[in-house]
């Protein structure tokens, strides 16, 4: 049984190699294109630091810390991870029945989980690439920095419940290809996760300057807990004020908190999202849809 395990984890490795080589082909060959990719990203980020720097320091955000600018690079940073973990499993599935690949890499020598984490390494790879860009250009630019007693485990842990729960949710949109044979374009819950996120998450301002509506409305999303957590353990002054609905309701400390909220997401997206991705394929499979447009 080990040694079956061993095996099936070393498949993995080598499949694994072989998507991040063909994704890092893939971008290395149109170089330009990718030049030009970068370059766009530290312009938008321009944009974003510029903004927040006629705002300065600020004392709606003093439970993170003050200074805006560091507050909007790391909410920048932060949410392009959170939008890959949701938007990775269907990115994966419809380019690969794009390209008419889905039924042949459904053929593989490993299991499905497996299969559509190696799908999905190529988006992961460019979501850390703009990271390490964002973050040179923060750290350079404008000279951003975290508290002094920044806690990394902490927003390291964070951010990995906030993936967990983000997959669930990536792979139950997934499934959503299946059930409404969608074959293009965005599906119902990806568009309303990521409309959501953009203007009500708390990655460009803080959750407690928008009306209360709003405020419930973005309580729906792990974003908004991951991103009060993480910068809570990067830059915050250990103060427990609230910042979201939440806070105001259960008596613990903030971090602890949205930690919990993290967990419970978490453990109930995951396995919806797996039964519902299997389902939905499966009904692909029966009816013979794999394919584009079939």
């Amino acid at each position: 049984m080990l040694g079956e395990k061993i095996r099936e984890a070393r498949t993995v490795l080598s499949i694994a190699r072989l998507f991040l080589r063909r994704e890092l082909k893939l971008l290395t060959y149109f170089n330009i294109p990718f030049i030009m990719g970068l370059v766009d990203l530290v312009s938008n980020l321009l944009v974003y630091a510029l903004m927040a720097s006629l705002v300065g320091r600020s004392a709606s955000i003093i439970v993170y810390g003050g200074d805006f600018v560091t507050f909007v690079m790391l909410g920048v940073i932060f949410n392009s991870l959170l939008a890959t973990a949701m938007a990775a499993p269907r990115h994966a599935v419809m380019s690969s029945i794009g390209s008419g690949r889905l039924e042949v890499f459904f053929q593989a020598p490993i299991s499905l989980p497996s299969l559509i984490l190696c799908l999905s390494l190529g988006a992961y790879m460019m979501t850390l690439i703009n990271i390490m860009v964002y973050s040179v250009t923060g750290f350079a630019v404008f000279g951003i920095s975290v508290g002094a007693g920044a806690n990394y485990g902490l927003a390291f842990l964070t951010l990995v419940l906030a993936i967990l729960a983000l997959t669930g949710l990536g792979l139950l949109s997934a499934g959503m290809i299946g059930f409404l044979e969608i074959r293009y374009g965005d599906e119902p819950l990806n568009w309303a996760v990521e409309l959501i996120s953009g203007f009500a998450s708390g990655a460009f301002y803080p959750i407690h300057l928008l009306p209360l509506p709003l405020q419930y409305l973005a309580s729906l999303i792990p974003h908004t807990y991951a991103l009060d957590a993480a910068r809570r353990a990067l830059l915050g002054s250990g103060s427990t004020l609230p910042t979201l609905p939440i806070h105001s309701v259960v008596p613990y400390d903030p971090i602890v908190t949205d930690m919990a909220v993290l967990v419970f997401l978490a453990a109930l997206f995951v396995p919806v999202g797996w039964k519902a991705f299997k389902s939905g394929f499966e009904k692909c499979r029966k009816d013979g849809r794999l394919q584009w447009w079939q």
